[in-house]
């Protein structure tokens, strides 16, 4: 077929104002796509406009098989909220995600735990001890000098902190002087949406 250009799936397209960030979505013109790798401003860039992928959902959502999925641009989220057509649909949910459950406790008065916030009183008395997340049940016992440590400072130990809390699936965490604050991943877990293909209008279906 001659008017044959190419498949569709990535596309190459324009950084918008503040470059892309692999792996995150951008609304482009009305096209919300997927970039695949991250690169500045103005510069062409691979966009993903088909396919399976992970990405940030309203928390609070509980998303089942083949609902309709829109994206917030002004929050950078994926939601079932088509906010009076101003959120565009993107795809479907191919899984049922709902949020994970998420507490922690600690074995040492050094480490405080307040909800879903750790405070690093003494640093220097937390060797060899632990913070246990538990999410949707299943406990994860991280150890001092093995999951993270007691390095120069509470400032320092939260930071090493929140880095081996931000590697378990099901959430995020940060850390903010001395205090790591957990959330509930805004991801898809355990299941992902899937972005529409392209009409040759450019529209997403």
């Amino acid at each position: 077929m001659k008017t044959f250009k190419q498949p569709g799936t990535v596309l190459t397209l324009t950084a918008p104002t503040g470059g892309v960030v692999s792996g995150t979505a951008y609304l482009i013109g009305t096209l919300v796509v997927i970039a695949t790798e991250t690169v500045a401003q103005t510069l062409s860039f691979a966009a993903l406009v088909a396919g399976v992928v992970d990405v940030p959902k309203v928390e609070d959502e509980a998303w089942t098989e083949g609902l309709k999925i829109y994206f917030d641009e002004s929050e950078g989220k994926f939601t079932l909220d088509p906010d009076t057509a101003a959120n565009p649909l993107v795809g479907v949910a191919v899984r049922p995600i709902e949020n994970p459950v998420v507490t922690l406790a600690s074995n040492d008065a050094d480490m405080v735990v307040s909800g879903l916030t750790v405070t690093i009183a003494n640093y220097a008395g937390i060797a060899g001890k632990t913070i246990t997340v538990t999410i949707n049940g299943t406990a994860h016992v991280l150890v001092e000098g093995v999951d993270f440590v007691d390095t120069t400072g509470n400032n320092e130990t939260a930071t090493s902190l929140a880095s081996a809390i931000d590697a378990l699936v099901g959430v995020d965490a940060t850390a903010t002087s001395a205090v790591v604050t957990v959330t509930r991943a805004t991801g898809s877990y355990p299941a992902y949406p899937t972005i529409g293909r392209v009409r040759l209008d450019g529209a997403a279906r």
